[in-house]
């Protein structure tokens, strides 16, 4: 799981710390050994974290709830599943191309998704950034779930927020994966 604290909202930070522990208890108090149904799984804890979020709000009477961004990937069984909210993002690597990649709750991708502006301009576009769904903002959050996916020998899964995908386009995240000897090498040259 990542969750990155929404740039304009007072205590991002807090909403993704939030976010984390919700989910990672979650995940300790469901996989007993593994989740019955990790789809759910995921469903329930993104929605728990975001009540979760919103009771914080509640408690400390703030006029603002903090929201975050998050992704989340449950693997068993040699099956992948994720979801996200905002602008973190999965990408699931193979044969060192990006296979596939979530989409960002944003305007300007809304605007790829509608043929009104390319790929390449949304990726020089200001206001890229700019979201409407997080975790513990309003209105609720809009959390898409990818469909289950059988894994292949040498895939790759990555979760990420911003921070490396505004800097890097999806050819250099993938190469620099895919091309490591080691994938810790990889992860460090990565942010680097």
């Amino acid at each position: 799981v990542l969750a990155d604290g929404m740039g304009g909202h007072p205590l991002g930070e807090v909403a993704a710390q939030i976010l984390i522990r919700h989910v990672v208890r979650a995940f300790q108090l469901d996989a007993q050994p593994a989740l019955d149904e990790p789809g759910l799984f995921l469903s329930r804890a993104l929605t728990g974290a975001h009540q979760a979020i919103l009771d914080y709000t509640w408690a400390h009477q703030l006029a603002d709830p903090p929201s975050t961004t998050a992704v989340a990937s449950v693997v068993q069984h040699g099956v992948a599943q994720w979801a996200h909210a905002g602008d973190s993002r999965a990408y699931l690597l193979r044969a060192g191309a990006v296979w596939q990649r979530t989409r960002d709750h944003s305007l300007v991708q809304k605007q790829v998704d509608q043929g009104v502006m390319s790929a390449r301009a949304a990726a020089r576009n200001p206001a890229r950034h700019q979201i409407y769904s997080g975790l513990g903002g309003h209105p609720s959050p809009q959390i898409e779930y990818s469909p289950p996916l059988m894994l292949e020998n040498g895939d790759l899964l990555l979760l990420c927020s911003d921070g490396v995908w505004d800097p890097l386009d999806d050819d250099t995240i993938a190469q620099t994966l895919c091309g490591a000897v080691r994938l810790e090498t990889g992860v460090r040259t990565l942010l680097d």
